[in-house]
């Protein structure tokens, strides 16, 4: 189960290409706050506290994120399919 408000925020930062900030990423600052929240609780937690799949996950963002970023091609292939799927809510809602 997930709070549907920070899933929202979640999906809806997808879209948002050229943003000037965080808070215009996920709409407002509410929209990090759970974000910063688990960090929070991550980096100040003692070790045997931490939960390694949050870790895991973090880490594996940030090398998906490298290699995303070292080929244009597929960035831009990512880039025409998440305006395809905006296009597609737009018609729906």
């Amino acid at each position: 189960m997930a709070n549907s408000g920070l899933i929202e925020s979640s999906l809806e930062s997808l879209f948002r290409f050229d943003a000037g900030s965080v808070e215009s990423v996920f709409g407002s600052l509410a929209g990090v706050g759970s974000g910063l929240r688990t960090l929070d609780a991550q980096l100040g937690a003692l070790k045997n506290e931490r939960n390694l799949q949050v870790t895991q996950y973090a880490i594996s963002m940030i090398a998906l994120e490298k290699k995303l970023s070292a080929n244009p091609k597929m960035l831009e292939q990512v880039t025409q399919g998440l305006n395809e799927i905006e296009k597609s809510l737009d018609f729906i809602s």
